[in-house]
C-alpha cells in the first residue's frame, strides 16, 4: 500500500493524538480456492425466495489513541497502536509511511508405506496512515491490506490400518463439498483406500485478500517525545 504525509506545512515530529473514524462494514474480500478433488466443489448460497427491503445504520464514536512521529537516521517513523511505520523523504518532499509484517511456515511427513503430506503457508499484512498536515491538524486514513495463500498436498488412497488415522489431514473439508448420497450435501474429505482426487497426490489451494480503510483526524499535542511512552497505554475504542 503507498500512504502519504505531505510535510510541506512543518516538521511534523512531536505526539499526535488520533481520531480514526471506524465503521460496521465487511472488509472487501476475497478468496479463491483451487484443487484436483474428482467430485467435490465449492458450497453454493441458497436464495431466499423472498424479497426484503432492509436498512441498517450504526454509529460509532471515534477510536482515540496517541501517536509518535520522529526522524531518524533513516528518515522518518511513525509508532502508532503498537505498530512501526516507516518512511523515506522523497524530492517532492512526501513522507511515505507504512508498516509492514510477513510469516511464512511450512511442514512435511512422510510414512514408510509411502504416505506423504506437506503444507506451506505465507501471510503479508501491510498498515498504513494517510495524513496531510496544515500546522498542527491533519486529515487522512488508516488502511490495512492482507494476503495469504495455503498450499496442501496429501497422498491420495492412502491405508488407514498403516499410518494409524482414519481420514486425511488436507483441510478440504474446511472450503469443499460433496454429494452425501441423499440429495444432501457433505464437507469433503480424503478418505483412505480409495481415490478421491484426479491425481496423487490430492491438493488444495487457497489465495484470499482482504482490505479496508478508515479515515481519520490528528491533533499535535503539547507534549515531547519524551513523554510518549507515559501516554501510550492510553486510548478510547471505536463505540465507547
Amino acid at each position: 500500500m503507498f500512504l502519504m504525509l505531505l510535510a510541506c506545512a512543518g516538521n511534523p515530529e512531536g505526539v499526535w493524538l488520533f481520531s480514526i473514524e471506524e465503521e460496521v462494514s465487511d472488509a472487501d474480500c476475497e478468496t479463491t480456492v483451487s484443487h484436483n478433488f474428482v467430485a467435490a466443489g465449492l458450497p453454493f448460497e441458497e436464495q431466499d425466495e423472498e424479497v426484503w427491503d432492509l436498512q441498517e445504520s450504526v454509529a460509532l464514536s471515534s477510536h482515540l489513541l496517541y501517536g509518535l512521529i520522529h526522524q531518524s537516521a533513516d528518515g522518518w517513523t511513525l509508532l502508532l497502536d503498537g505498530e512501526i511505520y516507516e518512511a523515506s523523504v522523497s524530492e517532492s518532499e512526501t513522507l511515505s509511511f507504512v508498516g509492514e509484517d510477513r510469516t511464512e511456515s511450512s511442514e512435511s511427513q512422510e510414512h514408510p508405506s509411502g504416505y506423504v503430506y506437506s503444507a506451506s503457508a505465507e501471510q503479508e499484512l501491510s498498515l498504513g496512515v494517510g495524513l496531510l498536515v496544515d500546522g498542527k491538524v491533519a486529515t487522512g486514513s488508516w488502511s490495512s491490506d492482507e494476503q495469504a495463500r495455503l498450499e496442501v498436498a496429501e497422498s491420495d488412497g492412502f491405508s488407514a490400518e498403516e499410518v494409524g488415522f482414519a481420514v486425511g489431514q488436507i483441510p478440504s473439508d474446511d472450503y469443499l463439498v460433496e454429494d452425501d448420497g441423499a440429495e444432501g450435501l457433505q464437507p469433503a474429505l480424503n478418505e483412505p483406500d480409495v481415490v478421491d482426487c484426479g491425481d496423487d497426490p490430492c491438493e488444495l489451494q487457497v489465495d484470499s485478500s482482504c482490505s479496508l480503510s478508515f479515515s481519520l483526524s490528528a491533533e499535535r499535542t503539547d507534549l515531547s517525545p519524551e513523554d510518549f511512552e507515559a501516554v501510550e497505554p492510553f486510548e478510547r475504542d471505536a463505540g465507547y
